[in-house]
């Protein structure tokens, strides 16, 4: 996942915990961009989306938008109750800048026109493609988002923000690591839909929920809009976009040159390794390697279980059969027996899985 743009809070949103994270999303500076100047090699794992699938979610999302966006004007009109054959569509892609004005001051203008009408009650397109919401990240600093699209609810008369992703669903559910960064995603246009919403007096009709169309294994024949609520996910942007604001705490606009800066965190365990660091960061490696001797690098349940501080070099001992020198080591030695005695396993192997 990129950690440019609006994108990189999606990635900060999943371990706001981790500064190293928090401070390329800041930075707008890659996690393969860090890697070399951290561990003196290229990064030679993947990088991004699969070619096959940025290609297919192009083509499933033309096709939505084609003639008008009228497919998927038909899909989502059902939803908020509005008739197809008689939805105004408004595509933002097609806005072109005035003179010394950028193609995304343009957008932002003329979606803060239309929400502009909206509190007016004059009226405004049912159907919005691509529309620009700025979210703040920091004072004078904002990322501009670009929903799929933006739909307006009758019965709130505001936007509800949209997402279109070619993956299948089947018996009406979507893959759960597909829909979670999804969900995710839409919660960052949600946060920025209420504050762009906000400049009007709207905030307040802004809902934390998206509608969500999915492919299906019907070719390009799209799903049924999906309503997804978001509480969950914006609650966890929030804190997110709050660290965010924070990091010049560690150093930032100082002398400090980016390796210097990157090597520093790192070498300082700025870092909060978790399971899911393994999709969304390529520094992982780097971060594991320096908790080898953790709970952590077993996972989260067993970090959970055992303490993130605890040593496991020391947790060998004690299945070998080390006496227990606290009441944390007496309780995690008469598990391991109770576990030895239940799965079968030697000492010696329960020692080797553990070191």
């Amino acid at each position: 996942m990129s950690f440019r743009g609006a994108r990189g809070l999606v990635v900060a949103s999943f371990n706001p915990a981790c500064d190293t994270l928090l401070t390329m999303v800041a930075l707008r500076v890659e996690d393969v961009e860090v890697y070399p100047l951290v561990t003196g090699r290229a990064y030679d794992g993947e990088v991004g989306e699969r070619r096959g699938a940025l290609k297919k979610g192009n083509k499933f999302e033309s096709w939505l938008y084609a003639n008008g966006a009228r497919l998927l004007a038909t899909v989502v009109a059902v939803e908020f109750g509005l008739r197809a054959d008689n939805m105004q569509v408004e595509d933002l892609r097609k806005v072109r800048a005035r003179r010394r004005q950028t193609l995304q001051e343009a957008r932002l203008a003329r979606t803060r026109e239309i929400l502009q009408r909206l509190a007016n009650n004059l009226p405004v397109p049912d159907l919005l493609i691509q529309p620009a919401f700025a979210v703040s990240i920091a004072p004078g600093e904002y990322r501009v988002v670009y929903p799929d699209y933006a739909v307006l609810s009758r019965w709130e008369q505001m936007y509800v923000v949209g997402e279109i992703k070619a993956f299948i669903t089947r018996d009406n559910k979507a893959p759960a690591l597909s829909l979670k960064r999804t969900r995710r995603q839409a919660a960052v246009e949600v946060i920025a839909l209420r504050e762009e919403a906000a400049r009007f007096g709207l905030e307040g009709r802004v809902d934390d929920r998206a509608a969500c169309v999915f492919g299906t294994v019907k070719g390009l024949n799209p799903s049924a809009v999906y309503q997804e609520r978001l509480d969950a996910e914006v609650s966890e942007v929030r804190t997110a976009l709050r660290r965010l604001e924070r990091t010049s705490a560690l150093g930032l606009g100082t002398s400090q040159s980016v390796e210097e800066l990157f090597q520093n965190l790192v070498g300082t365990r700025a870092f909060n390794f978790e399971e899911q660091c393994f999709s969304i960061c390529a520094l992982h490696t780097v971060c594991r390697a320096r908790i080898a001797s953790q709970p952590t690098v077993l996972g989260d349940e067993a970090a959970d279980a055992l303490g993130a501080e605890v040593d496991l070099p020391r947790l060998a001992e004690l299945i070998r059969g080390a006496t227990p020198l606290t009441p944390a080591e007496s309780s995690f030695v008469s598990v391991v027996s109770d576990l030895i005695g239940l799965l079968g396993y030697g000492p010696e192997t329960w020692a080797e899985r553990v070191a």
